[in-house]
């Protein structure tokens, strides 16, 4: 990873109100939660098909039940990019202009939307956001990596992607990963490294061994891998003939900050009308609201001495009225 890590840039100011809006309704999500307490559940889920604007209040209502105040979304299949408003909250979204697959979004609630410092819709696989927290910044990239399917070459474009993204956000600030990995990382205990826990699910897959590889050369922990839950709470996704379960969504922080990570887990009972289940994880953190500064133009006096004679003789003018009004005592 390179070392000389450039200052994250946002590109999209969420105070302009001058913004694109989707050219089709559809969706796949990941949701996330960061709260604005001392704890914040945070994560993924991935719906798989396409989601009218009627199932996005659906899945507004699941993070509104669950109290989940960042949500992150895989393959929207939302064209181009930017944002727009619905009655609760904000949907920040990145996609292609050319065609609606893949796609990736944030959902905020609008009682959070003062917390955005700014967004950057990298690519159809890839936004980042920026919070402003207490006690650093709060980054949160959400992906949709490549299918098994896909070739070689477009699953390592993916993670040159990710990994330019990742040198974009300052060392000092917190970093968050999430969403759809496609990836199997597994529970062996001899495949064992510093990024990943003894909780994983399943057998690790190629794709797996990609991650865990990219999550080593970049400083990152796979979260889901380092907390002991019920199986049911490991797994986030159901084949459709409800056979098997797989877990290939995961959270990834920077190392240094994995104490503020207390928990992660799935909600399989939360209502999304998808094949994956929402995974969150408790953070410890404390959003700041960002209020804007509004600069007052200070005029400019082109021609100072005209302007100074002017005023002037418009002051001498009112002096002279002043001496010759009577008094009113004397008429």
């Amino acid at each position: 990873m390179n070392s000389n890590n450039k200052e994250f840039k946002c590109p999209c100011d969420p105070f302009n109100r001058r913004h694109t809006v989707s050219g089709t309704d559809g969706v796949k999500s990941a949701i996330g939660h960061a709260d604005v307490g001392n704890q914040a559940p945070h994560g993924n889920l991935v719906t798989g098909i396409p989601m009218k604007m009627r199932k996005l209040k659906i899945l507004e209502d699941e993070l509104s039940r669950h109290n989940i105040n960042i949500c992150g979304i895989s393959e929207t299949h939302w064209k181009d990019n930017g944002h727009f408003h619905t009655e609760a909250n904000v949907v920040y979204f990145s996609g292609n202009a050319e065609s609606s697959k893949n796609e990736v979004a944030f959902i905020i609630p609008k009682s959070s939307r003062n917390c955005v410092l700014g967004y950057e819709p990298v690519s159809d696989r890839l936004i980042s956001i920026k919070l402003k927290a207490s006690p650093v910044n709060f980054n949160i990239i959400q992906v949709y990596a490549p299918t098994s399917t896909a070739c070689s070459e477009d699953i390592e474009s993916f993670y040159s992607d990710l990994e330019t993204a990742i040198c974009k956000i300052p060392q000092r600030e917190l970093l968050v990963i999430m969403g759809d990995f496609n990836s199997k990382i597994g529970s062996d205990s001899h495949l064992l490294s510093p990024c990943v826990g003894k909780y994983g699910l399943g057998q690790r897959n190629e794709r797996g061994e990609r991650l865990v590889q990219f999550a080593a050369d970049n400083n990152l922990v796979i979260c889901n891998s380092f907390f002991q839950n019920h199986p049911r709470r490991l797994y986030t996704w159901i084949s459709p003939d409800g056979n098997y379960r797989n877990q290939i969504d995961y959270i990834l922080v920077r190392a240094r900050w994995k104490t503020s990570i207390r928990n992660t887990y799935t909600l399989p009972g939360a209502d999304c009308g998808s094949d994956h289940q929402f995974l969150m994880a408790k953070i410890r953190l404390k959003l700041r609201a960002v209020w804007k500064i509004v600069q007052h133009r200070r005029l400019e006096v082109r021609d100072k001495p005209q302007f100074t004679t002017a005023l002037g003789k418009e002051w001498d003018q009112w002096v002279s009225v002043d001496h010759n009004t009577e008094s009113p005592d004397k008429m």
